[in-house]
């Protein structure tokens, strides 16, 4: 614990770093959104986190999201996610 104690008593903007983890559709109310919902959801969260910048630094650790609108589709995220297509530089330039 002492190497993690501050003596100063003062902290600098940049002595603060929010590492943040965003998780979407996991409640009910989140499923039954539309994905167009879940995009603007997200450019909202994104939004606060540019907010954040001016009194501190900020990174995203991880994002989550489902692009599967049917429930039928929902079975099948694991073989989707897991195909080339999301190994792609395309889609990694994307996230």
């Amino acid at each position: 614990m002492g190497k993690y104690l501050n003596t100063t008593q003062k902290f600098h903007r940049n002595q603060i770093l929010v590492d943040h983890h965003h998780y979407e559709v996991f409640t009910d109310s989140q499923l039954s959104e539309t994905q167009w919902q879940r995009v603007r959801n997200i450019q909202n969260f994104a939004q606060s986190i540019g907010d954040e910048l001016s009194h501190h630094p900020a990174v995203v650790g991880e994002w989550s999201n489902s692009y599967f609108e049917d429930i039928r589709l929902r079975s099948h995220a694991h073989k989707a996610l897991t195909s080339d297509l999301f190994r792609a530089p395309e889609f990694s330039r994307i996230c």
